[in-house]
């Protein structure tokens, strides 16, 4: 009996499929002595479906992740190598010869520092006086004007109101 067991559960496993008739209950001693149906379904489960429509839904989800992440990969490489090229193009490419520097038949004339100096100073005052062109005195206080409009006191800076003329 126990080696005729064997090939009737393999001869009702190959006629069990879709659209066969469901074959007899496999019954096994339980370890308590009771016997119990191995495919005995609870009733607190349902019934299951016995139209399944596969998985595609789950492999077109797949298919379209995976396309998406190849082609971040292969954008990602190729922004990659454009930058590595760019870099060896810049900074380890040989620089340009040098033309040669032309020298001048007389050097230019020695200025002194007080000289260069006094045209310092010069460009400084007429850069002041230029700026403060707009401005307005009151009490001592310097303001200038906005450019949306207004006027705003100068931080720091003091004026002297012009002198009436005796």
């Amino acid at each position: 009996m126990e080696s005729a067991l064997p090939t009737v559960l393999a001869s009702q496993v190959q006629q069990s499929g879709p659209g066969r008739e469901p074959p007899a209950l496999y019954t096994a001693a339980a370890p308590g002595g009771s016997v119990m149906d191995e495919r005995e379904r609870p009733p607190y489960l349902g019934e299951l479906r016995q139209a399944r429509r596969g998985n595609w839904a789950i492999h077109l989800l797949a298919g379209v992740l995976a396309g998406v992440l190849v082609i971040a990969l292969v954008g990602g490489w190729r922004i990659h190598s454009d930058t590595v090229s760019a870099w060896q193009q810049r900074f380890q490419a040989r620089p340009a010869p040098v033309a040669a520097a032309t020298t001048l038949a007389e050097p230019p004339p020695a200025i002194d520092q007080a000289t260069i100096d006094r045209h310092a100073q010069q460009i400084i005052k007429a850069a002041r006086r230029e700026s403060r062109a707009g401005w307005k005195c009151i009490d001592g206080i310097a303001f200038r004007p906005l450019p949306e409009g207004g006027w705003e006191n100068v931080p720091g800076d003091k004026c002297q109101r012009p002198q009436a003329p005796p």
